[in-house]
């Protein structure tokens, strides 16, 4: 059982100290809620898949119709057949402060610190913010 959790962390120590290889990396964009009434909240998930090493923090383009704050990351480790890869997501809340229809992201993430890493950006998803109707409860419908 020593010999194993020994290997586990010689693994892993191995797979945080290969250098990022920003080609081999990929960012996907989720939004819990493409339709939301004006001041509602939504989940917004960027997940980093199959980069090595440190990353940056995602960053995304400004916009008038919503404004995001930070809310969590978590991260998971996958062992298959002497293969180790690692994914990373950054959770968000977004809140609805503009009506109309405004594309969120890309959300850029740098592959390593400093202004010259290469980064790796996801492909943006659109959402709408609908008036709140008056004394109603506001309907989210979830995205697809």
């Amino acid at each position: 059982m020593r010999t194993r959790l020994t290997l586990l962390a010689a693994v892993l120590a191995a797979a945080v100290a290969v250098p990022l290889r920003a080609e081999a990396a990929t960012v996907t964009l989720q939004v819990d809620r493409s339709i939301l009434a004006l001041g509602g909240v939504a989940t917004v998930d960027v997940t980093v898949s199959g980069a090595q090493g440190a990353l940056g923090n995602p960053e995304f383009p400004a916009s008038e119709g919503y404004s995001l704050a930070f809310a969590g990351q978590s991260s998971a480790f996958h062992m298959e057949r002497g293969s180790v890869s690692q994914s990373v997501t950054f959770s968000y809340q977004l809140r609805a402060r503009a009506v109309g229809t405004w594309q969120l992201g890309p959300a850029g993430v740098p592959m390593g610190a400093g202004p010259s890493a290469p980064r790796v950006a996801s492909e943006p998803v659109t959402i709408k913010v609908v008036a709140a109707a008056s004394g109603a409860a506001s309907e989210a419908v979830p995205a697809a």
